[in-house]
């Protein structure tokens, strides 16, 4: 009988990231229904112990990519995936037990539902826990995403006969998450189970995460712009607006303290020429003493 969920699993398969992977592994493995699951290594780093470690497992299909990149890994284990529904899972992150059965049992119930967003719990490193989406507003989930990204990689279900790889395909790196929440509720049906007691999965914090790379914040931007459509109502407009704005001067400070000092005014500039960017005006005397401190002399010998 065909399981009726596919758990898919994006991973590098680095050494380093064995115990975990089989973590999320087992976690999937524990649900009080059957999941067919998917992984999908990607990347140069894949560790041969690690791969042959998950060829040995019977309940998993492993996928191979030579290209390390998450968005091509998500497309691949989309475009594969056989059953009714799937879910995505990072390889560092656990789904908590019959989570999958009641993820299963609302998209049965709901047969116009083509997406369901589900909570969850993040846990830091000193062990504090926090609830996820830690906001949403249910009135306006569009505007709401401008708030706080309520689509976790691991916290969404998702019909497989209307949502396919292409809407996977299209995540633009470092944003991945938050442009498809905002394609899907423009696009398709999107149901939320935000009142859900029981979280569906817990997060784990990592250090060193993308969006603590200087590229993310350089590459957000252009992001962001990828979202402007005229069709777009104007509260949301402003909000987007509002965001890029934002954007491009974090892009700036954080190329000031890179030393990346050519990046910190091209970022600069692009704030200020759009309308609502003028507030960040007095921070061009930061980027002018920068340009003109005069160069620190070499200690004598």
């Amino acid at each position: 009988m065909t399981p009726p969920l596919t758990v898919i699993i994006p991973t590098m398969a680095t050494r380093e990231r064995r115990s975990v992977l089989l973590r999320a592994i087992d976690a999937i493995r524990n649900q009080d229904i059957t999941c067919h699951i998917t992984v999908v290594a990607n990347g140069p780093r894949r560790d041969p112990d690690v791969l042959a470690a998950l060829e040995r497992l019977d309940d998993v299909e492993l996928l191979m990519l030579d290209e390390g990149n998450l968005v091509k890994a998500l497309a691949a284990g989309v475009n594969a995936v056989r059953t009714n529904y799937f879910s995505v899972l990072d390889d560092d992150d656990i789904l908590m037990p019959s989570a999958c059965s009641r993820r299963v049992r609302y998209m049965e119930a709901h047969p116009d539902a083509d997406a369901l967003i589900t909570p969850g719990q993040k846990q830091f490193a000193d062990e504090r826990t926090e609830w996820m989406p830690a906001r949403f507003n249910a009135h306006d989930p569009l505007a709401s995403l401008f708030d706080y990204n309520w689509l976790t990689p691991c916290g969404g279900v998702y019909r497989r006969s209307r949502v396919g790889p292409e809407y996977f395909a299209s995540m633009p790196r470092y944003l991945e998450w938050t442009y498809l929440a905002f394609r899907l509720i423009r696009e398709r049906r999107v149901h939320f189970c935000m009142n859900d007691s029981e979280p569906h999965f817990t997060m784990f914090e990592t250090v060193g995460s993308e969006s603590q790379k200087l590229e993310y914040f350089m590459t957000m931007p252009d992001n962001l712009l990828r979202m402007e459509d005229p069709s777009l109502s104007g509260n949301i407009q402003r909000l987007l607006a509002d965001k890029v704005v934002r954007a491009l001067h974090e892009a700036s400070t954080r190329c000031l303290e890179g030393g990346q000092l050519g990046d910190a005014w091209r970022f600069h500039v692009k704030c200020l020429g759009r309308g609502r960017g003028i507030r960040f005006l007095p921070y061009t005397r930061h980027l002018l003493l920068a340009t003109f401190r005069p160069p620190r002399r070499a200690s004598a010998a």
